[in-house]
């Protein structure tokens, strides 16, 4: 059952690698893992206050929680790291990522998906995740859509959609596009109009 748009925020913690001064770099520093979670506030009369409480003794309400990895591009690229071994150091789910937008050899955004060759930053989003009570007041799309915002406005960013809990209309609403043949969606955050049916993409909804 859905109600309200739900106001809330997005609080992160990010894991970074830091780099051996001795050893340099390998493969598994150019991925920044993301943890948000997604939280509300309620008053001491139960009414929902957002995620800026105007009241002494709001209580936090989490309501959504996500997990997304940034690879670093550009750092990878300048220290002459494969971004294809970047991605398949750090786990499976990058490297299917990976192999389903771009090209291996030329390690660019495969042609047919027209993806803009300006593009800045990769991300995977793994997992979204809502609490029950909350679903269908849009706090999943303003979540992702704070995280895109956040960390990766203008580049590429992925998932796999299918234990997610956002409908096709929500990702219609993220501008992203189901890749032809995979079971992976994709957001050209260079684009001046992501959302379009290319000769690699299928529309959503």
């Amino acid at each position: 059952m859905s109600g309200p748009r739900l106001a809330c925020a997005v609080r992160y913690e990010l894991f970074v690698a830091c780099e051996d001064e001795d050893l340099g770099a390998d493969e598994s520093d150019y991925v920044t893992s993301v943890a948000g979670t997604v939280v509300t506030y309620i008053g001491s009369d139960g009414d929902e206050l957002g995620p800026y409480p105007d009241e002494d003794g709001a209580a936090e309400r989490e309501v959504d929680s996500l997990v997304a990895y940034i690879v670093q591009t550009r750092r990878a690229i300048d220290d002459r790291f494969s971004l294809f071994d970047v991605c398949d150091a750090h786990s499976d789910g990058l490297a299917d990522m990976f192999v389903a937008v771009f090209d291996i050899e030329s390690e660019m955004p495969r042609e047919e998906l027209g993806i803009e060759p300006l593009w800045e930053g990769l991300m995977y989003l793994e997992a979204v995740t809502v609490d029950p009570a909350y679903r269908g007041r849009g706090v999943a799309v303003q979540a992702v859509k704070t995280t895109i915002e956040t960390f990766c406005h203008g580049g590429i960013v992925t998932a796999h959609p299918a234990s997610m809990p956002l409908t096709d209309a929500d990702w219609k609403a993220l501008d992203s596009v189901k890749i032809a043949g995979s079971e992976v969606i994709v957001r050209d955050g260079a684009s001046f109009s992501p959302y379009r049916t290319g000769h690699g993409a299928e529309p959503l909804g």
